[in-house]
């Protein structure tokens, strides 16, 4: 990246920390460099000078950074905010995330730490550009569908975050992959990877599934020595995945313990494995994902604010089997044949009206929970024509009615007497997901919509319950 034409904005009071950044920008090659020492100047200047990223220290006078954050967000969106402040607090990261700093750096910041993270911000805004354009033009055509080919759909939905996809694969920071279970985010991960020109491997992790005394020794390894039975050095997935992607899979459930050695990993950028004296840096690009929906992580307890925001530079959003009906007759095609190969049975015909069928009920298994279904449903049909009888679809899987009116709460729920409390209806479903699928817990979960960790912990808890 040339530096040269790159305008930098410096807002800082301090005499010396302004002149410190300014010197420490000049070394790695930007010359285009406006200091202020107020922040009531700051959007002043912004309206008469063009900024690529804004270097902002929180104590200013006249206006103070935070409450400048949302002020520049708002009117420069496409400006990032870096922030400076000597003092560390989550809630005060936090707060600057939300109000839209692109980062938080406590000072005294590093020579290294500071340049990485303007360069990673002019990298997000090009990106950014790059995605918008990519958005809503239509006409633009993949520079790659072959990548694709392995996602099969018709969904103007998924063909735009093909585009996006595009836009942000070339990018070192992370993604952050987000869709109910089964909507196939490892699939999407693999895709970017590939999509990336990464020249390393891709390493996929289910960290929520990682024992918390084993996090480190995992993702860090560890070396001869170490500890008792450690009789040769170990190789961790982060130095598995140089040069490559590393994958995360189920980060919505993660300890805090866990969560913080992440945070402490993305935030420094290198790793110290388990009885090693020197830090090693990393050159895995790194990809989450979760079931989770983004917002109910943002405000929830249970998952730290400041670990989605270093996570979420770039997010992916999968939407449910159920609202792409138009990609359930190239999904039912697929995965019949692919069914009928694994039984070694004839190629059934599907029956002109399975599909509109299919199309009028929701998978909460989503592709998953669909692949499964067809492939049941070929063993039934023996090789013979394919039908609604094949599937037996239950009553959880609720027929939709042709025009969705909305929800309608007088149909919701059964008259209930007495009405549960809620422990007790998650029990009953849990209960009745597993009866349904014979005691498979993976199915459950599915089924559920949840992880199969969170079914065990929950089955866990149940049989610490007096009631359970």
């Amino acid at each position: 990246m040339s530096m040269e034409n790159i305008s930098v904005l410096v807002v800082e009071d301090e005499t010396h920390s302004r002149n410190t950044y300014r010197i420490l920008l000049r070394q790695a090659g930007f010359e285009s460099i406006h200091l202020l020492d107020r922040g009531d100047a700051v959007l002043p200047f912004l309206k008469k000078n063009k900024v690529a990223c804004i270097l902002l220290d929180l104590n200013l006078p006249g206006t103070n950074g935070e409450a400048l954050l949302p002020l520049i967000h708002e009117e420069y969106p496409h400006i990032p905010v870096l922030v400076l402040t000597g003092a560390h607090f989550v809630e005060t990261a936090v707060r600057c995330m939300q109000r839209g700093a692109f980062d938080f750096m406590t000072k005294p910041v590093e020579r290294e730490r500071l340049l990485v993270g303007v360069r990673k911000a002019l990298e997000v805004r090009d990106l950014a550009d790059t995605a918008r354009r990519f958005q809503g033009g239509k006409s633009q055509k993949l520079k790659h569908p072959e990548l694709f080919s392995p996602i099969l759909t018709h969904s103007p939905a998924m063909e735009s975050l093909f585009h996006y996809m595009e836009a942000v694969a070339p990018s070192s920071l992370p993604v952050l992959i987000t869709g109910e279970t089964g909507t196939g985010k490892e699939l999407i991960a693999r895709v970017l990877h590939r999509l990336s020109g990464r020249t390393g491997d891709f390493v996929a992790c289910n960290i929520a599934g990682l024992d918390e005394t084993l996090i480190s020794d995992t993702l860090f390894g560890h070396e001869r020595g170490a500890f008792t039975h450690a009789e040769k050095k170990r190789e961790g997935l982060v130095a598995r995945a140089k040069n490559g992607t590393l994958f995360l899979d189920e980060i919505g459930e993660m300890s805090p313990q866990t969560q913080v050695k992440l945070l402490r990993f993305l935030q420094e950028g290198d790793y110290l494995p388990v009885g090693a004296d020197t830090p090693r840096r990393s050159s895995a690009r790194i990809l989450a994902a979760t079931n989770r929906h983004p917002e109910a992580m943002k405000e929830g307890k249970d998952f730290r604010k400041d670990l989605f925001y270093r996570l979420a530079p770039h997010s992916i959003h999968l939407p449910p089997l159920g609202e792409r009906p138009e990609d359930i007759p190239l999904l039912l095609e697929h995965f019949t044949k692919q069914a009928a190969m694994d039984l070694n049975l004839p190629v059934p015909k599907i029956e002109k009206n399975l599909v509109q069928a299919l199309q009028k009920h929701d998978f909460p298994g989503n592709i998953r929970e669909f692949q499964g279904r067809v492939h049941d449903a070929v063993g039934k049909s023996r090789g013979m024509s394919l039908c609604h009888k094949h599937f037996h679809l239950p009553e959880t899987l609720t027929a939709k009615s042709k025009k969705d009116d909305g929800f309608k709460p007088d149909h919701a729920f059964l008259p209930l007497d007495p009405f549960p409390s809620l422990a007790d209806a998650e029990a009953a479903l849990i209960l009745e997901a597993l009866h349904r699928e014979r005691g498979n817990q993976t199915r459950a979960a599915e089924l559920l919509g949840i992880s199969r960790q969170t079914l065990n912990r929950k089955l866990r808890q149940d049989k610490k319950s007096p009631h359970g």
